[in-house]
């Protein structure tokens, strides 16, 4: 019987995206006639959707053309959207190891279409049920919403779940649903970042997932 849920962000935490979300960026940039960025200069906005990364790269006063942006952007995302992303070494393996002993979801601000295509080109769908993208639900991160319908689909209670993820927005989330949250170093933060959220636990290798949760673990059998 599976007593435990995992609930995971994706960018940043299971697939490494930032090449290809740079790219598009930056031929979107190009395409309005404006500079490129650095990588680390669109990292630091990812975790929002594509919406407010279009209208944070574009800076304040820029709204106007942040609207003529989206839909190019969109264009240039859909065009390589799995040019250069992988999955992060360690991933596969700590998803084997809780595939029969835990509920397992994706909970995104990337929009559904480009959650459900990554997913099944990278082959990690199989994991994961329910996947929540932006769009599939009236909220989104860092609104607990998306987070309580994994929880319901599962049926356990917010307290025998764990939202995992890189950015603010993640263990906003997970606290706001009342879960447990565990940030990860590897993503779009740095570890101090990660720390300064206070998550219930910070691991910083994926293969840290697969002996972190005995704890967890041990509380809901105890509960």
């Amino acid at each position: 019987m599976k007593n435990l849920g995992l609930i995971f962000d994706l960018d940043g935490t299971l697939i490494d995206s930032g090449p290809d979300l740079v790219t598009a960026v930056n031929l979107t940039l190009t395409e309005l006639g404006l500079p490129p960025l650095a990588s680390g200069d669109v990292s630091r906005y990812l975790g929002h959707g594509p919406g407010r990364l279009i209208r944070d790269v574009m800076g304040p006063g820029y709204e106007a053309l942040a609207e003529r942006a989206f839909p190019i952007f969109n264009r240039h995302y859909t065009e390589h959207l799995v040019e250069g992303t992988l999955v992060y070494d360690g991933v596969r393996a700590a998803l084997d190891h809780w595939r029969m002993s835990a509920f397992m979801g994706v909970v995104t601000n990337k929009e559904q279409s480009w959650t459900d295509e990554l997913l099944r080109q990278l082959e990690l769908a199989k994991y994961f049920a329910p996947v929540l993208g932006y769009g599939a639900l009236p909220e989104h991160k860092p609104a607990p919403g998306p987070l309580h319908a994994c929880a319901r689909k599962w049926g356990l209670p917010p307290r025998s779940c764990v939202m995992i993820g890189d950015s603010e927005v993640d263990i906003h989330a997970g606290r706001a649903a009342g879960m447990w949250t565990c940030g990860v170093t590897w993503g779009n933060r740095s570890a101090a970042q990660i720390e300064a959220l206070d998550p219930d636990f910070v691991i910083h290798d994926p293969l840290d997932l697969i002996g972190l949760f005995d704890t967890v673990i041990a509380t809901i059998e105890q509960a």
